[in-house]
């Protein structure tokens, strides 16, 4: 029995160390692929996040106004229902 546990943690390790050289090597391949991006495409980026950013900004009035309209479409409804019974 004690044979078999030491078998097992044995293949645990070796599962570990290898997911571990895995993980390493592709952390690896990603540093050194990013690191290959031309300078087109980083300020393609950039201008898409700008761009980004001022759509949201934009939409934060609109959806506070919608949001508004609502809850008062809701309070008025329930303020005219409880006044009808």
């Amino acid at each position: 029995m004690e044979k078999l546990k030491a078998l097992f943690s044995a293949a645990n390790s070796a599962k570990a160390k290898t997911a571990a050289t895995v993980l390493a090597l592709s952390v690896a391949c990603v540093g050194s692929a990013h690191a290959a991006l031309p300078a087109e495409v980083d300020s393609m980026f950039t201008s898409i996040q700008t761009d980004g950013e001022s759509a949201i900004a934009k939409m934060w009035p609109l959806m506070l106004a919608i949001t508004g309209g609502f809850i008062v479409v809701g309070l008025v409804r329930r303020a005219l229902t409880s006044g009808a019974r």
